[in-house]
């Protein structure tokens, strides 16, 4: 401890044990996934992919209003605009609404927020956003190859640490999409933030019952590590 003090500085080594370990989650409101993903979500990054309709801000949703019921200030940051009475039902009671103008304004407003004591903060989607080079850039010209990819992961490297220093969650939302001449469907970011992530989820809705109305039924998958766990 001695050596690493000298040279990183003081504390560059910290313990925790396995009660405050455990403190450290954020519920998701499905508990049969909180338990396969052993008490909740740790603080950091945690992206959630699939295609359109499957789930994915419902699930960010659940997760604003376990945080918003323990008290802790949340987020949501999207490009478009948030129904007010889809959050009412699904989200948490008070949150941060953010629309930014380019990925760059959205990122920076993660900065500021997670500055600002913000516990949990939603990105909705980051396949929507589209940096400042392309945005304002004639639609001849096309897109910058890779501008959106290379933004991604180093707004996120440089957020992550804050984020695990804060005790913080950044939930990624990143839309599936059939792209044409390919037989799979596939993200834009195109694995680009998977080694920052700590938790990758993905959804896609399995089945659909209309006995009692439209119910959505979600095939959830959660990576964590080497574990692979299937929750229904």
């Amino acid at each position: 401890m001695g050596e690493e003090e000298r040279e990183n500085g003081k504390h560059p080594l910290e313990c925790i044990s396995i009660e405050e370990a455990g403190r450290l989650r954020f519920l998701t409101g499905a508990s049969t996934l909180d338990h396969a993903l052993g008490g909740g979500i740790p603080p950091g990054i945690v992206e959630v992919s699939g295609p359109e309709s499957s789930g994915k801000t419902t699930l960010a949703m659940s997760i604003m209003r376990e945080a918003d019921l323990k008290r802790f200030q949340t987020a949501y940051i999207s490009c478009s605009k948030p129904n007010p009475e889809y959050m009412r039902k699904a989200g948490p009671r008070e949150c941060l609404c953010v629309s930014p103008g380019s990925a760059e304004s959205a990122f920076d407003a993660a900065f500021k927020l997670v500055d600002a004591g913000v516990r949990v903060i939603v990105i909705d989607t980051i396949t929507a956003m589209l940096p400042h080079v392309d945005r304002h850039r004639p639609l001849n010209e096309g897109e910058t190859p890779f501008a959106m990819r290379r933004l991604a992961f180093h707004a996120l490297s440089h957020l992550e640490p804050k984020l695990s220093e804060s005790g913080s969650l950044l939930v990624v939302l990143s839309e599936v999409r059939q792209k044409i001449g390919r037989g799979y469907p596939s993200s834009p970011m195109d694995g680009t933030i998977d080694s920052i992530c700590g938790i990758r989820m993905s959804t896609s809705k399995i089945k659909t019952r209309t006995e009692f109305g439209a119910v959505s039924y979600t095939h959830l998958r959660a990576h964590e590590t080497s574990l692979h766990l299937v929750c229904r």
